[in-house]
């Protein structure tokens, strides 16, 4: 990698119309990962010769964030570095991969058909070991892409973060800075419990819960959130995991909420997020509302564990994973609507044969945005 000693400046957008650039480049940003079924992949060309880049915080920030989220479109790179789509900012994402620091690619198609996906590239990396941005000891190899289908996945799903973000943050400047909550990838949110631990921070624990454990047909294992977004900024009050499914086929999701429903009643409480006052949720985004009820009905069967004491009836149990998870569609997300299911409170077994099907879902509205600004605020006002 070349670095010169011509200072460059981080991607901006100054002397443009601010708020018409962020509403095109969101647009755009909402759409990323749509439409590139494709057999094959166009990877953007390098020249033999560029100018020389001086990589700034702001270029380490994003290349971060590329590697913990995967990929990221040029708009969504946009959005983050300078509020919008700009001159400016196509310079800079240019300039970074003409240096080997990213990769980008799109569908074989013709020329402006799709706008450019960003990945990490190994040079990229190295400037991270560099500056102590990443994991120590840990080696990176871009991933093979042996199916479209996992861009298109992970463009969604930071789709619809960068939505949330943009609607609880204010004025239109570079979302990296005015995220009003942390944004982790499936790298930096994976939870392992053989690895995890309270932090040592000196907080104060989170209250106690019944003391028994009750696992039903819940099971400790890896998970590996789509995104997790830290509400509270600097004083964390709250974690909310997001889980983006494509498959149509809730199925597919019963040996994930299974170990949801481990982690949400008892394994958050020995792991990172054991000193945030309020427990963290989850969220299950389907695609459609036409799946949405199907993948209830399977949470409701699956969703078993309890906390109580050792002579409390199971009817007055503490079913956490019953309570903080919630199902959504990705239509209603970007809609803005906030409207969620949860599964009944009792499980099957507990209400009875006459009850086991005809018990509605229960509907609680968790604005996303909504939450993340106010925790964001009382953060800023303590």
């Amino acid at each position: 990698m070349a670095v010169g000693s011509h200072q460059a400046a981080g991607v901006g957008c100054a002397g443009q119309d601010r708020g018409a650039v962020a509403s095109s480049a969101a647009e755009r940003a909402a759409r990323a990962g749509w439409g590139l079924g494709a057999a094959s992949i166009h990877w953007g060309k390098r020249p033999a010769t560029s100018r020389s880049v001086a990589v700034t915080r702001r270029d380490r920030r994003l290349l971060a964030l590329l590697h913990d989220v995967n990929y990221l479109s040029a708009s969504q790179l946009a959005l983050l570095g300078c509020g919008g789509d700009s001159t400016c900012a196509r310079r800079r994402l240019r300039l970074l991969h003409d240096h080997e620091l990213i990769d980008k690619s799109r569908p074989p198609a013709a020329a402006g058909s799709y706008e450019w996906n960003y990945r990490l590239a190994v040079e990229g990396w190295r400037v991270l070991e560099d500056c102590v941005m990443c994991a120590e000891g840990k080696s990176y190899s871009p991933a093979d892409i042996h199916s479209i289908a996992y861009v298109e996945h992970d463009l969604q799903v930071n789709a619809l973060v960068l939505h949330i973000a943009r609607r609880a943050s204010t004025g239109d400047g570079p979302l990296l800075d005015a995220m009003p909550f942390g944004w982790h990838g499936p790298h930096r949110g994976e939870i392992d419990p053989r690895d995890e631990r309270p932090p040592e921070d000196g907080c104060e624990p989170s209250p106690s819960l019944p003391p028994v454990f009750y696992r039903a047909g819940s099971r400790e294992g890896v998970l590996k959130p789509d995104a997790t977004l830290i509400l509270g900024g600097a004083e964390p009050c709250q974690a909310v995991l997001i889980e983006f499914d494509r498959t149509a086929r809730p199925h597919k999701q019963l040996d994930r909420l299974r170990r949801y429903d481990w982690l949400l009643t008892e394994g958050w409480m020995d792991g990172r997020f054991a000193h945030h006052p309020i427990p963290p949720a989850m969220v299950l985004v389907t695609l459609r509302e036409s799946t949405l009820a199907a993948l209830v009905r399977a949470a409701d069967e699956t969703l078993c564990a309890s906390r109580g004491k050792s002579d409390q009836d199971p009817l007055q149990g503490d079913y956490r994973g019953r309570d903080r998870i919630v199902f959504t569609t990705r239509e209603r997300i970007l809609a803005r609507d906030w409207r969620m299911l949860r599964v009944p409170r009792l499980t099957p077994d507990l209400r009875g044969h006459d009850q086991r099907e005809c018990v509605p879902a229960r509907e609680v509205t968790m604005d996303l945005p909504a939450l993340s600004a106010e925790a964001a605020r009382l953060t800023d006002a303590s």
